[in-house]
């Protein structure tokens, strides 16, 4: 694939879609209480960037469209579709951003677009929070993200608590889970307006620095290799 392919994945209610949100820097993947909230895949994507070569799952049907369309409403994705949202923006144009459905969500459908997606991956962003890191679903899925060498960054949203990413990491070792603190970022909980809170987070501003460097456009090549 001629891009590299970044998915957002966590359980639900975590708020994996604000946080996917604030990443690409527009309001793209519906947000709210209702469950699912994502019922398909909702892909960020430079308008020359051919997404669909090479791409393995021929049952999902591509849809394109210019962002600009999204027009403040935001998409909760289709059920057997990928929802693209075009841009032009030059920094981003080496890389495929995935809001993906919940990986617990109570849809099987959208458990496999998960999976599935997470296949093709070149770099995981799991999202979790205090209450549903140990649930039984996302802590399996997590065990493989973290037994894998591809690279992760692991997010601990709606931080209640003063923990640190060292506090974080031990914690998750002692559920068997061997994550480096590096590798870890905590986002504190704003029930206001987390989405304009999220791109003020020091947390969330340090993992986006760590990834525009480890994932610029000059390192794709080897990241390929």
């Amino acid at each position: 694939m001629p891009c590299l392919w970044v998915v957002f994945v966590g359980g639900t209610g975590t708020g994996k879609s604000t946080l996917f949100n604030a990443f690409c820097g527009k309001p793209l993947s519906d947000t709210g209480v209702e469950r699912p909230k994502t019922i398909g895949p909702v892909t960020y994507v430079h308008c020359d960037c051919p997404v669909e070569n090479g791409f393995p799952f021929e049952s999902m049907q591509m849809d394109r469209f210019p962002s600009e369309d999204v027009n403040g409403k935001p998409s909760p994705g289709a059920p057997g579709h990928m929802t693209i949202l075009e841009h032009k923006r030059a920094s981003l144009s080496h890389l495929v951003i995935v809001d993906t459905p919940d990986i617990d969500s109570v849809e099987a459908a959208n458990r496999q677009i998960a999976e599935d997606l997470y296949l093709i991956s070149d770099a995981v962003v799991f999202v979790t929070s205090q209450e549903k890191y140990a649930d039984e679903v996302p802590y399996q899925f997590l065990v493989k993200v973290m037994g894998n060498e591809k690279p992760y960054f692991f997010l601990m949203n709606k931080m209640q608590e003063p923990l640190t990413s060292e506090e974080v990491a031990g914690a998750l070792s002692r559920q068997g889970i061997v994550a480096d603190p590096d590798r870890v970022w905590l986002i504190s909980y704003d029930g206001v307006q987390p989405s304009r809170r999220i791109s003020e987070d020091p947390g969330f501003s340090s993992f986006r620095q760590c990834f525009e460097r480890e994932f610029s456009e000059d390192v794709v090549e080897a990241l390929h290799r």
